[in-house]
């Protein structure tokens, strides 16, 4: 357990690292190689260690122990939003999270677990994603070769817009949406943004013209839902009217802006990982034939049985999910981060009040002691229940995080997820064409994107395929 102390005087610092250049060594370092940055950094000093960032120092925790203290601790000990309010703040807005009163993250929280939590509003859903799927893999069997990550990319944020605002505001803003949103998270989310969300650089100014353009679409949206006759607005199921049932238009300006982050915040976390997730799936599915023929093996038997998909249903593709589950040990954020809000004991040693905190999952993912010959993908590591459970009590497998802070979109990631490669892999034959592809993790905010063009053969599956 963390312990808060309230003297530092007798404590031990964590060791702080030395790399190269005085200050710019470590940046550089990271920059270049974040994964083998901090391999070697652990290697060097121990499992706790801190980083000078120039504008911010970070410490971070390694190990078993630290990890599992990391995602344990309780707000007042480590605080998820104002480190939020640093490294997503250029997506959001400035000072976003810190800003939040108890009853507006409650109220937000709520409309999360009804509207991507329930078994009906994911049915509606998934009618939803198929219709864009249906869409995408036409595109795709026209383009022939297509490259892989941006155009999931574009199916992913497609099919959010649909599920989120509905299919009239897909087609009248879905190009400008997608556009504005994309060009958010790539300005929100460089390096100069993150060091500094609220210096007024050129990336922080786009990324703020881009949120005010989205917030007067969403305005409009709402003032034009909100005049439809009430038994037209009972027709629609989509996650925006179940914020305008909720009376969203009577909170004023703070609801507004309260729409404006909440949905930033719900696309962030709904995109990145999703894509990314998606995209290594099948990737790792056409490297490893054998892996492969026992998916459609699954795929076969799962859909001689003629009923609609249901989330209820897509739970049963146990090897599927394990193909997930392997993709994301392999393929996971580098960084996961707190800011301490008092100062902390992490075993030996103390971390002053106002240190950001944080810890690699993508290292423990990486750690023969716990995942024998990590370079391999293996899904049958997670075919064993009480194995999985362990990895995901012991705090060693975090894909949708853990406790007070675990995703609540998980079961709707996991909806797109599923629904996608099925139906994809039911009627597409696949053949990669990219030699070897490998992640970019140096410009990885969570889940890695290839680090080139990632070109993949898509045609129609012979009837007898």
């Amino acid at each position: 357990m963390m312990h808060a102390t309230s003297s530092l005087e007798s404590e031990e610092a964590p060791p702080v690292v030395r790399s190269g250049l005085p200050k710019l060594g470590p940046l550089i370092g990271f920059g270049r190689d974040p994964i083998g940055f901090l391999q070697q950094c652990r290697a060097r000093y121990g499992e706790v260690f801190t980083i000078d960032f120039l504008l911010y120092k970070m410490t971070l925790l390694t190990g078993e122990a630290g990890q599992s203290q990391f995602f344990r601790a309780r707000d007042e000990e480590l605080h998820l939003g104002e480190a939020m309010d640093q490294f997503v703040g250029g997506v959001l807005g400035p000072d976003i999270y810190a800003g939040q009163d108890e009853d507006q993250v409650k109220w937000a929280n709520d409309m999360l677990r009804r509207g991507l939590m329930s078994e009906d509003a994911l049915s509606f859903y998934i009618e939803q994603i198929q219709i864009e799927e249906r869409q995408a893999f036409a595109r795709w069997e026209r383009l022939g070769t297509i490259d892989l990550f941006p155009e999931i990319s574009r199916l992913v944020t497609r099919a959010n817009l649909r599920c989120f605002l509905g299919e009239d505001v897909l087609e009248r803003f879905g190009d400008e949406l997608a556009a504005s949103y994309l060009n958010i998270e790539r300005d929100g989310t460089s390096p100069l943004a993150m060091m500094a969300p609220r210096l007024p650089s050129p990336p922080v100014r786009r990324a703020a013209a881009g949120r005010r353009r989205i917030r007067a679409i969403i305005e409009e949206i709402v003032e034009t839902r909100s005049a439809l006759p009430a038994a037209v607005q009972a027709q629609r199921r989509d996650y925006l009217q179940l914020w305008l049932d909720a009376g969203i238009r009577d909170r004023g300006e703070a609801g507004l802006r309260h729409v404006l982050i909440h949905w930033l915040s719900v696309l962030f976390a709904a995109h990145t990982n999703t894509v990314g997730t998606m995209a290594w799936t099948l990737v790792r599915l056409l490297q490893n034939p054998s892996v492969l023929a026992k998916v459609m093996a699954e795929q076969a038997e799962f859909f001689a049985v003629p009923a609609p998909l249901s989330y209820s249903r897509l739970k049963e593709l146990r090897y599927l999910d394990a193909c997930m589950k392997e993709t994301a040990r392999q393929f996971f954020t580098t960084l996961l981060v707190r800011r301490a809000r008092r100062a902390t004991r992490v075993g030996r040693f103390t971390v002053p009040a106002g240190r950001l905190i944080g810890v690699s999952p993508i290292l423990l993912h990486r750690d023969a002691q716990i995942y024998p010959q990590p370079e391999l993908y293996l899904p049958e590591r997670w075919l064993d229940d009480d194995r999985r459970r362990e990895l995901t009590s012991r705090n060693l497998f975090v894909q949708f995080g853990y406790g007070q802070h675990r995703c609540l979109g998980e079961m709707f990631a996991n909806t797109v997820l599923k629904t996608t490669w099925s139906l994809l892999l039911r009627d597409y034959q696949l053949t990669l064409r990219t030699p070897d592809p490998q992640p970019d993790w140096t410009k990885a905010v969570g889940t890695p994107f290839s680090a080139g063009p990632l070109l993949v053969r898509c045609a129609p599956r012979p009837p007898s395929a």
